[in-house]
């Protein structure tokens, strides 16, 4: 392979991945970023001998299809030129529903809502006047 070419192999692989990103509104990250840190920590975990969840090897399962498809998707998709060699994402849609779904998981997970009480204990010194 010649340095153009995994110039243009790089250049597609961040094209697919900016497409997936962007045809979810940026929750295919969340999700596949979950993926990520679930399946280092199965690693981890294995290496240990620890005790892993399904949930782990769900998250490896994904991550790794995941990466398949986008680096299958870049190889076929392989363009001389032209922008759609770069953003050209259609055969890497078959994510994006599960990721969808995946991501707004994690992002439901991870909020962190304040305390509803807390407003009631902080005092509020009023400076209007009547």
């Amino acid at each position: 392979m010649t340095p153009q070419g995994s110039a243009r192999l790089t250049e597609s692989i961040l094209g697919k991945l900016f497409y997936l990103g962007v045809s979810s509104f940026g929750i295919f990250y969340w999700g596949i970023g979950w993926c990520a840190c679930k399946s280092v920590s199965l690693i981890k975990a294995l290496h240990r001998k620890d005790k892993v969840s399904y949930e782990h090897w769900l998250a490896f399962f994904l991550f790794w299809a995941s990466v398949g498809e986008v680096l299958i998707s870049s190889i076929y998709m392989y363009q001389p030129s032209g922008i759609d060699g770069l953003i050209y994402g259609r055969y890497t849609e078959l994510l994006i529903p599960a990721m969808l779904l995946l991501g707004i998981a994690v992002m439901e997970r991870s909020r962190q809502l304040p305390d509803q009480d807390a407003h009631q204990h902080i005092p509020v010194k009023s400076t209007a006047r009547y």
